[in-house]
């Protein structure tokens, strides 16, 4: 389990293994991170663990508070990584909150820079998600 709500959950994620937790900023407010760097290199961390255990072969459960922007971040940009043609993750992630009768994706626009980026071989905003 990976938690992008808080560096220390404070709750016994038993019988799941917690290989992460890290607090991801809420963007609820539309606009970009306040420090964009920093979280930047957040995600990338946490990606790096998504990866990781699905090259083990293992399974990862991710959430947050909210379970719409930080999460699908975070899961949009291990598809695209992946390989998953990013405008289509992008489209998927709205496509499932609007299932669930939440308002659509993304809650804020540099998350589907994000997503867009971390699939993208052009330099941009967020270009270091391509490294991860």
């Amino acid at each position: 389990m990976l938690c992008l709500a808080d560096e220390n959950p404070g709750y016994d994620s038993s019988p799941l293994e917690l290989i992460g937790a890290v607090e991801l900023e809420d963007l609820f407010h539309g606009g970009p991170p306040c420090e964009p760097t920093v979280e930047v290199a957040l995600v990338r961390g946490a990606v790096g663990l998504v990866l990781d255990r699905l090259e083990q072969r293992a399974g990862a459960v991710v959430h947050c508070a909210g379970g719409t922007g930080r999460t699908g971040t975070l899961l949009g940009v291990v598809l695209a990584r992946l390989g998953h043609e990013s405008d289509r993750v992008v489209e998927s992630l709205d496509g499932v909150h609007r299932a669930r009768r939440r308002a659509g994706w993304p809650e804020a626009e540099w998350q589907a820079v994000a997503v867009r980026e971390a699939g993208s071989a052009n330099e941009g905003v967020h270009s270091e998600f391509r490294r991860l």
